[in-house]
């Protein structure tokens, strides 16, 4: 958060326009961001993280796109489906992406490589987020 601090005051940013994504190790650091500091971002896209399910209430109102490969051999995609799972349960707002085997925990190209997901955030704002899903 230090640094997202420091880039907001060092740069011209859109505090309106601020997302999270993150792969693997990332992905955890993605789901965690988005839980404990959810006002200061507009949506989030973990890739192949994991996460506690008993936190999910924490995500509630910040759109996720949650993203996993099918047979993943590093982390289980299943660390996905529960935090979908639970996140549904909490009333948040999740859609998911679980990519059909063949490549493993290797989804980040897949992922990034095209526009949809940066559309997909592109149509939330901080503000928007909240209205619409709160």
């Amino acid at each position: 958060m230090a640094l997202l601090d420091q880039i907001e005051s060092d740069y011209p940013v859109d505090l309106s326009h601020i997302y999270v994504t993150g792969f693997s190790l990332g992905g955890n650091g993605a789901w965690d961001l988005a839980a404990y500091h959810s006002v200061r971002f507009a949506a989030v896209a973990p890739l192949a993280g994991w996460f506690q399910p008993e936190l999910a209430h924490l995500l509630k109102d910040i759109p996720v796109w949650a993203f996993h490969g099918a047979d993943d051999d590093i982390n289980p995609v299943t660390s996905t489906i529960d935090m979908v799972t639970a996140l549904q349960e909490a009333g948040g707002h999740i859609k998911s992406t679980i990519y059909p085997p063949g490549l493993r925990h290797e989804i980040m190209q897949e992922t990034y490589k095209g526009e949809e997901l940066f559309n997909w955030f592109l149509q939330f704002n901080r503000q928007k987020a909240r209205d619409n899903f709160s």
